[in-house]
């Protein structure tokens, strides 16, 4: 068994390395490895080499979502690959579906782990384990990446992003396609894909999305106006969308979809952002190994 820990060093919470690198041989099973994001241990580089060895690897995103994010575009299709997030950035989100999260911030957690298919979401050759977002959520999301250098913006940055994306405009055109024959030709203010429910830091969308049941949580927010948004963000947050009326938001579960905007446009995947002029979205079925503490258990939907 081998340990390879992918960390990211610009990470919300740095990590000790060489403190890092005691822990887990002390306690870890097999050889442990350290690799990082923008060093010069460059981490493609280590995955691919632990994938094309054939044995068993575990890998660790240390970071954030957006770092298990960076991390599954190398490791899916290795089978002999684990994935887990070591959870030290701003969000975590992916982590809300296990009891006691913050179990994932400890090395000694990961001396006895389990192990859980999920599935994926893919968009044209980019990967996604928890959701992506398309209109209103990833334009805040590239307001966000732009305020993330000022020191006090932390975790209120998503918050400060909306209102700014508020304020510009909510709404773009945009063609959405569903396979159970479904069709909005037109505005949008989003089209939030949920692979997993969380996501934004407290923004949970789609209570029901579940990682292992090889569908997606789509929510079609249609043309509303910025008063109607004020008043209805808050329900949306908490997953009330039966209390939203079907003239404002549709809800839906498929398995693909296509999203073609006017113009290229961005798209967020867990925090990392992409540009497209149409995106084939569609989920991938148990499409990963991810591991994690036998001391955490995992909440159904």
């Amino acid at each position: 068994m081998r340990n390879l820990f992918i960390v990211n060093d610009h990470s919300s919470h740095p990590l000790d390395v060489d403190v890092m690198r005691k822990r887990a041989e002390s306690c870890l099973e097999g050889d442990v490895e350290f690799a990082h994001i923008g060093g010069k241990n460059d981490f493609h580089d280590a995955i691919r080499r632990a994938g094309e060895s054939g044995e068993e690897v575990r890998v660790f995103a240390c970071g954030g979502d957006g770092t298990l994010n960076a991390v599954i575009q190398d490791t899916i299709g290795y089978d002999n690959i684990s994935v887990t997030n070591f959870a030290c950035g701003t969000g975590n989100d992916y982590l809300k579906r296990f009891d006691r999260p913050e179990e994932f911030q400890k090395v000694e957690s990961f001396s006895e782990v389990e192990e859980s298919l999920v599935d994926v979401i893919r968009l044209n050759d980019r990967y996604s384990a928890n959701v992506v977002c398309f209109g209103f959520d990833a334009r805040v999301c590239e307001t966000y990446e732009k305020l993330r250098p000022i020191r006090f913006i932390g975790r209120f940055g998503y918050h400060i992003g909306c209102v700014i994306s508020i304020l510009r405009g909510v709404f773009q055109p945009c063609r959405v396609e569903l396979d159970d024959g479904y069709v909005h030709d037109d505005d949008v203010t989003l089209v939030c894909v949920c692979n997993n429910g969380w996501y934004g830091g407290s923004y949970n969308p789609s209570p029901e999305a579940n990682v292992k049941d090889g569908m997606l949580d789509v929510i079609i927010c249609k043309r509303i106006s910025r008063f109607t948004m004020v008043r209805i963000i808050s329900k949306y947050k908490k997953g009330l969308h039966d209390r939203i009326s079907p003239k404002i938001l549709e809800y839906r579960r498929v398995r693909s979809l296509r999203i073609t905007p006017k113009n290229p446009s961005p798209f967020n995947l867990d925090g990392e952002l992409i540009t497209a002029d149409a995106a084939e979205i569609e989920v991938l079925p148990a499409k990963m190994r991810f591991f994690y503490p036998k001391s955490v258990r995992e909440i159904d939907p």
